[in-house]
């Protein structure tokens, strides 16, 4: 059975994370770490990737350090099955 894969995802400016780049090993499943060290924020941040609604309207408190400019952003590069239905996706992520 062939599992949706996160191979690559980079965050720019998102709630407490100023950047990070992340190539995770194949069957990672656990992200440890103190408190207030991000991991809620890359949970959130694959959340946003893979909804199937598109959030137009984003709070300030998702923007690290309430600054506008420069813009953020949420990257990732994914191995996907075709059986899941992501390429026949009529709306847009």
């Amino acid at each position: 059975m062939t599992v949706p894969t996160i191979l690559r995802l980079r965050i720019d400016r998102c709630r407490g994370l100023k950047a990070i780049d992340w190539s995770p090993s194949p069957g990672v499943i656990l992200v440890l770490g103190g408190g207030d060290v991000g991991k809620t924020t890359l949970l959130g941040a694959i959340a946003l990737l893979l909804s199937p609604v598109n959030p137009a309207n984003l709070p300030d408190t998702n923007i690290y350090g309430r600054a506008i400019e420069p813009e953020s952003s949420i990257e990732a590069v994914l191995s996907s099955p075709a059986t899941i239905g992501m390429l026949t996706q009529l709306k847009p992520i």
